[in-house]
C-alpha cells in the first residue's frame, strides 16, 4: 500500500500514529520567519460542553478556509485553553468525541495546499482540565484559569511539546505564556525561593521588589525549559510566545533569548522596529495586523512584519460562523458586542472580506520582503532592560512612552530608527551612529558606559533625556548620574531643567530634562540633518520606506500612501541608479532623475500598495 493510501486509511480510522517517525524526522519545518500570512481559527474559551468540541470539525473545510484567506500558515490548536488535546496524546485527555486525529489530519490537508502548520499550546490557563483533574490545581492554583509554572504542571506542558514535535511534521510551535502569579506557595515555589534568595518564602510579601524579582525569574526559567526541550526534540523548529513583548510592560524581555522570533499582538511599526533591532531576531510577528488602518498595515509590512491574526471560532467545527446572521446571534450570546470583542468574532465571509485582499497583496510582494531590512537613519536609541527596575512592579510603560514619540516622529518622516540593546554597545563600532539618544535610559553596566565614553570622545553625539543614567543596574538611585563628570552636572538634584551641551573629546553630550518630541527631533537634526529618504507632496503625508535585500543586491522602495509625490534617496545611505521592477505593474508610473544628492523619483497614478525595486 502506498504512503498516501496508508495515511488515508489511518486518517479515516483514527489509527495512531498518522505519520511515521521517519517522516517526522525528515520533515524540514518552514517556520514563521519564512512565512508572512498567518491565521488562527481560535476555538478556545468560547464555552460549550466538552463532549461537543470538534464533533463537526472537518480538516478539509478548515484548510480550504485558510486557502480563501490567502494564508500561508495556520496556527493550529494542539492543546487549547481547556486542556484537552486535539491529537492522540498519551499524556493527557483528548476531546472525547473528536473524530480521529484532527490535529494530524488537518496538517495533512494544510500541507496539501502549501499552507504551513504551526502547533499551538496554551500555557497557564486550562480551566476545564483543572476542574476534572484536581491534582494539578491543589496548592499550585492561584487564580482563575491560571497555573503555577514552577510546579510539575510545566513538565506536562513540556511533555506535550515533545509529543507534538516527535509525532507530527509541524512547522513551528507557539505558546500562550500569560503570567506567573507570585501568590502561589506550592512546594516548587518555596524550593526555588530558597535557592534564589537564600531564605524561606514569606507567607505574604512585604518586599515588592523581591516579589517582582521572583516572578521574573520564574517566567525566565519556564521559557528556558520550554526552549531547551523543544530544541532537543526538533532543533530546526521555531518557537515563540505570546505576551513576551515590549507592550507587556513587566514581562522580562531577557526571555527573547529563548524564542526564535518575536511576537506582538496588537503591534505597530514602533514596537516592530524595537523588536527587530533590539532583540537581534531577524523578523517579528505582528498580531491582529488587520485591525490597524491600511497605511499602518502597509508600513508594518514594509518594515518586515510577518502578519498574523486570529478570529474566534465555534467549538464544534473549529471555524468562525458561516454567515453574518449566525455570527451576530453568537456575538449576542457570548456578549461580544463591544468594539474590541466584536472585531475578534467575525463571520467567515466578513473575515475573508477583511483579510483576504491584504494577504493576497502580500503574497505578490513577498519576494521583496524575504530577508529584507530597513535602511536605517544614522541615529540610535539606546535601550537597557534594567531601566524598568526603577519603576514600580518593574513596569516599563513610562520608559516606552519616552521612546515612542521620538521613533514615530522619524517614521512619519520616512526614517527608520535603530534601537541598540545596551549589551551590544560593547565590542562594536558605534561610529555608524551620528547620534545616540538615551531617553530615560538607566542601569548601564560599567563596560557599557565606557563604550559611550569612547563613542563621544571619537566624535559621536550623545543625548540624554529625563532621568537617564540616574539609576544603577538594580534600579536604585545613584548619588550622581553616570557620566556626570564628563558633563559637569554636579549633584543629581541640581540637574538643570533646560538643555546643556558639554564638549567631550571630539564629540558632545547633551542633557535635556523634559524635551517635547519636537524639541528632541530638532536637537537630533542639528547633529544629523540628512535623512535616508525625503518625501515631498502637495497632498497628505505619504511615507516611503527604503529596505535592502543584500542577497539580491537590490533595494525596495515601499510607497505608503497613494497619489502623486516625489521621493529623494540620499546617496550617503543607499546608492541605487535605476528602477528594475514595479508593483503593481500597471496603473501608475515612476520617473527617475539622478543628481549629486542621489536618486529622485516622481510617482503618479491611481494604483495602490505600490513599490519599486531598485538596483
Amino acid at each position: 500500500m502506498s504512503t498516501k493510501r496508508t495515511r488515508a486509511v489511518r486518517a479515516a480510522t483514527g489509527l495512531s500514529p498518522l505519520f511515521t517517525p521517519e517522516e517526522v524526522a525528515a520533515y524540514e519545518p518552514q517556520g514563521p520567519s519564512r512565512t508572512f500570512r498567518h491565521f488562527c481559527s481560535a476555538f478556545q474559551l468560547v464555552g460549550g460542553k466538552t463532549d461537543e468540541y470538534l464533533t463537526k470539525a472537518d480538516p478539509v473545510a478548515y484548510a480550504e478556509f485558510h486557502q480563501k484567506l490567502h494564508a500561508d500558515a495556520a496556527v493550529l490548536l494542539g492543546v487549547p485553553s481547556e486542556g484537552y488535546a486535539t491529537y492522540n496524546s498519551k499524556l493527557g485527555p483528548i476531546y472525547p468525541n473528536m473524530k480521529g486525529d484532527w490535529f494530524g489530519q488537518t496538517i495533512v490537508e494544510l500541507h496539501k495546499r502549501s499552507i504551513k502548520a504551526f502547533g499551538y499550546v496554551t500555557l497557564g490557563w486550562n480551566a476545564h482540565y483543572l476542574a476534572e483533574h484536581p491534582e494539578y490545581s491543589s496548592s499550585c492554583w492561584y487564580g482563575p484559569r491560571s497555573l503555577c509554572l514552577n510546579s510539575p504542571y510545566l513538565d506536562l506542558i513540556i511533555g506535550y511539546c515533545e509529543e507534538v514535535l516527535t509525532n507530527y511534521p509541524v512547522d513551528g510551535l507557539r505558546f500562550d505564556i500569560l503570567d506567573q502569579g507570585s501568590e502561589c506557595r506550592c512546594k516548587s515555589c518555596r524550593r526555588l525561593h530558597r535557592a534564589w534568595f537564600g531564605k524561606a518564602m514569606p507567607a505574604r510579601w512585604t518586599d515588592d521588589r523581591q516579589r517582582s524579582e521572583f516572578r521574573r525569574r520564574s517566567l525566565l526559567l519556564a521559557m528556558q525549559r520550554i526552549h531547551a526541550a523543544c530544541k532537543a526534540a526538533k532543533p530546526s523548529v521555531e518557537i515563540w510566545h505570546n505576551q513576551l513583548n515590549l507592550y507587556q510592560h513587566n514581562m522580562p524581555l531577557e526571555g527573547l533569548a529563548y524564542v526564535d522570533i518575536a511576537y506582538m499582538e496588537n503591534g505597530d511599526a514602533f514596537g516592530q522596529l524595537f523588536h527587530i533591532t533590539m532583540s537581534g531576531k531577524s523578523s517579528v510577528i505582528v498580531g491582529k495586523l488587520e485591525n490597524l488602518p491600511h497605511d499602518q498595515m502597509r508600513l508594518c509590512t514594509a518594515l518586515g512584519a510577518h502578519g498574523y491574526t486570529y478570529i474566534m471560532a465555534r467549538h464544534f467545527d473549529c471555524l468562525p460562523p458561516a454567515t453574518e446572521k449566525l455570527a451576530q446571534a453568537w456575538r449576542v450570546e457570548m456578549k461580544w458586542t463591544a468594539p474590541g470583542p466584536r472585531e475578534n468574532a467575525r463571520s467567515r465571509p466578513e473575515t475573508v472580506a477583511k483579510l483576504a485582499p491584504f494577504y493576497e497583496m502580500v503574497s505578490h510582494i513577498e519576494p521583496y520582503l524575504v530577508n529584507a531590512r530597513p535602511v536605517y537613519h544614522n541615529i540610535g536609541l539606546v535601550y537597557c532592560e534594567a531601566t524598568r527596575l526603577r519603576y514600580k512592579d518593574f513596569d516599563r510603560t513610562d520608559y516606552v512612552c519616552a521612546m515612542r514619540g521620538f521613533a514615530e516622529a522619524f517614521l512619519a518622516r520616512s526614517a527608520a530608527v535603530e534601537f541598540v540593546n545596551s549589551p551590544a554597545l560593547v565590542g562594536q563600532n558605534l561610529r555608524r551612529f551620528k547620534v545616540l539618544v538615551l531617553p530615560e535610559t538607566s542601569g548601564l553596566k560599567p563596560a557599557e558606559l565606557d563604550a559611550l565614553r569612547r563613542y563621544v570622545k571619537q566624535g559621536g553625539h550623545l543625548i540624554l533625556t529625563g532621568e537617564a543614567l540616574r539609576y544603577d543596574e538594580e534600579g536604585w538611585p545613584l548619588r550622581e548620574p553616570a557620566l556626570s563628570k564628563e558633563m559637569n552636572l554636579g549633584n543629581v538634584f541640581n540637574m538643570p531643567a533646560a538643555g546643556i551641551i558639554s564638549k567631550v573629546g571630539k564629540g558632545t553630550i547633551t542633557f535635556i530634562r523634559k524635551p517635547t518630541t519636537e524639541e528632541l527631533v530638532a536637537r537630533v537634526d542639528s547633529f544629523a540633518p540628512a535623512l535616508p529618504v525625503t518625501v515631498t507632496s502637495r497632498k497628505g503625508n505619504p511615507v516611503a520606506i527604503l529596505t535592502q535585500q543584500p542577497s539580491k543586491k537590490r533595494w525596495v522602495l515601499h510607497l505608503i500612501g497613494d497619489g502623486n509625490y516625489g521621493v529623494t534617496i540620499d546617496r550617503r545611505f543607499a546608492s541605487p541608479t535605476r528602477v528594475v521592477e514595479q508593483f503593481p505593474a500597471k496603473g501608475w508610473n515612476a520617473k527617475v532623475a539622478m543628481d549629486k544628492r542621489g536618486m529622485t523619483i516622481k510617482v503618479a497614478g491611481k494604483a495602490t500598495d505600490r513599490l519599486l525595486v531598485l538596483s
